[in-house]
C-alpha cells in the first residue's frame, strides 16, 4: 500500500495551522491520513515518501475467448477463467499483480478475457514463465489457445507507461456519466473455504451481460506499520469492479433505477458471498456511491471508531467534508432529487 511508505507530511489544519505529521510529531493525524480516507483532516502540501531498490519488472498481455479458429466451447472458456482465478493466491504469494476484464455478449453470448498487463514486479521473464507455466499448461489441455506478449523491464516506470500509460482520448471523457462503479474486496480466507461460491457469483455476473473487472492483488502488510488501511485492504487476495449503465440525459428517476440496480443487483451477490463480517470491504475511490454500511465497508469497524476520534479532535467544526468521509455522518447535503446522493446543495448539520 502506498499509504505504508508515507514517511511524513506537511499538513494545513482545520485551524490554519501548518504541521507535520510523523510518527514522532501528531503521531494521531499521521495514523489517520495514511489510509482514513480523503478530504478529512486537513489539507496535505507535501509527503515524505520511502524509495525502494531498483528492480526488473515483467509486464504480459494476453487474452482468450469463446468461438474464434479453435471454438472454444463456453464450458472451456468458464474451465479456463476458473483455472486462472484458481491461482491468484499462489500469484499473490509471488508478489504479482493482475489487471484484467471478463466481458459477455448477451445478444451472441460470447465471453472474452482480456488481460492488460500481468504485471509482475521483481521478475524476469524466465521466473515469470515458470510461475504462469502450470496456468498455461491448462489452458492449453482445454484447447484454449493463449499467446502472450511478454516484456522485461529494468525498472518501474517504464513498466508502468507500457501497461498505465496517458490513453489517446481519455481527455474527451472527463465528466461525463455513463456508468455508476461499485466494487468489492474478496479475502484470501474465503478464497479457500468457499470459491466455488466465489465463482459461481462471479459466473452469474457475466450470464447477466455484464462485464467486471479485476485484479490479483494482496498488499498485505508487508512494511509491518500501524496505521489507518483497512483490514479489508490487508486481507484481500482479488478486487473485482463492476457498474450498471446510465442512459443518455439520465433523469433523477433513471439514475434512481440505475442506482438501485447496481447497489443491489450487481454487487448484492458480491457482498453475500463476501460480506464485511468474513472480512470483505470496498474501495472508496471507484465505490458506489450509496454503499450501504459503508463505515465498514471502507474503513473498517476495528479502525473507524478511532478515526472519528481523530477527525474530531483535528476538526471539530466540520471544515472538511466529503460524502462518506470519515464524520461525513454528522452532515446532510440538500441537493433535492436527483437519484442518488450528490454534493451538489447546502450542507446542513443532521439535527
Amino acid at each position: 500500500m502506498g499509504a505504508d511508505h508515507a514517511m511524513a507530511l506537511e499538513v494545513v489544519t482545520a485551524d490554519g495551522r501548518f504541521v507535520t505529521a510523523s510518527s514522532t510529531s501528531n503521531s494521531d493525524l499521521y495514523w489517520a491520513l495514511r489510509g482514513g480516507g480523503g478530504s478529512t483532516f486537513g489539507i496535505v502540501t507535501s509527503v515524505i515518501v520511502r524509495v525502494h531498490p531498483q528492480m526488473p519488472f515483467t509486464v504480459s498481455k494476453f487474452s482468450f475467448g469463446t468461438g474464434g479458429p479453435a471454438n472454444v466451447s463456453k464450458e472451456a472458456f468458464w474451465q479456463g477463467l476458473r483455472a486462472y482465478l484458481e491461482q491468484f493466491i499462489p500469484f499473490t504469494d509471488a508478489g504479482t499483480y493482475s489487471y484484467f476484464w471478463v466481458f459477455s455478449n448477451a445478444t451472441s453470448g460470447s465471453y472474452s478475457l482480456e488481460m492488460t498487463p500481468f504485471f509482475a514486479p521483481n521478475h524476469t521473464i524466465e521466473s515469470f514463465n515458470k510461475l504462469t507455466k502450470p496456468l498455461f499448461d491448462r489452458w492449453a489441455a482445454l484447447g484454449i489457445p493463449v499467446k502472450p506478449v511478454t516484456q522485461q523491464f529494468d525498472s518501474f516506470l517504464p513498466a508502468f507507461e507500457v501497461s498505465w500509460g496517458r490513453q489517446s482520448g481519455s481527455e474527451d471523457r472527463v465528466g461525463t456519466n455513463v456508468v455508476l462503479p461499485g466494487n468489492r474486496l474478496f479475502p484470501r480466507a474465503s478464497w479457500e473455504t468457499k470459491f466455488d461460491a466465489i465463482f459461481n457469483t462471479l459466473k452469474k455476473t457475466s450470464e447477466a451481460g455484464r462485464r467486471w473487472g479485476g485484479y490479483h492483488q494482496a498488499p498485505r502488510n508487508r512494511a509491518n506499520v500501524d496505521n489507518a488501511v483497512s483490514s479489508a485492504f490487508r486481507n484481500a487476495v482479488a478486487f473485482f469492479i463492476s457498474a450498471a449503465a446510465l442512459p443518455p440525459n439520465a433523469t433523477p428517476d433513471q439514475v434512481k433505477g440505475t442506482s438501485t440496480e447496481l447497489t443491489d443487483r450487481v454487487l448484492g451477490p458480491w457482498r453475500e458471498v463476501v460480506p464485511d463480517s468474513e472480512g470483505g470491504g470496498a474501495y472508496l475511490n471507484e465505490a458506489d456511491v450509496m454503499e450501504p454500511n459503508w463505515k465498514s465497508s471502507f474503513y473498517g469497524d476495528d479502525k473507524y471508531p478511532r478515526l472519528l476520534k481523530i477527525k474530531q479532535k483535528w476538526d471539530p467544526e466540520g471544515v472538511f467534508y466529503a460524502y462518506t468521509g470519515v464524520g461525513s455522518e454528522e452532515w446532510k447535503v440538500r441537493d433535492g432529487e436527483q437519484g442518488l446522493q450528490t454534493q451538489n446543495g447546502r450542507l446542513c448539520r443532521v439535527s
